[in-house]
């Protein structure tokens, strides 16, 4: 049993963020450490729809408020980290092409 993330981009809707997009990260200890290590920003206080919660998400599975970090920057660490495992690559590959200053979510579980 490990830690998980879920990758949530997400774009604003009136007054809350919306996500439908989610992106599981594989399992890796030393990439989940540096996207830790990137300053993050708590979501707002009307939260986040998303399709993995009923209602507005606010906190991740372990109860700590939900962050977000600007794609710019996960982007660079998970290029840096320069992962070998599919679903790792394929994150990056939808991320690198979104807008730079998008918020994503990071669900941790």
């Amino acid at each position: 049993m490990g830690l998980d993330l879920k990758l949530l981009p997400a774009y604003g809707v009136s007054s809350t963020d919306l996500s439908l997009t989610v992106l599981s990260m594989w399992r890796g200890e030393a990439l989940f450490d540096l996207i830790m290590e990137i300053p993050a920003t708590p979501v707002p206080k009307e939260g986040l729809t998303s399709p993995i919660s009923r209602g507005d998400l606010k906190k991740d599975k372990y109860g700590d408020p939900l962050m977000y970090v600007k794609v710019r920057e996960l982007c660079h660490v998970l290029k840096e980290y320069n992962s070998r495992d599919r679903e790792n690559k394929a994150a990056l590959a939808y991320l690198s092409k979104l807008p730079k200053d998008l918020p994503v979510y990071l669900y941790w579980c």
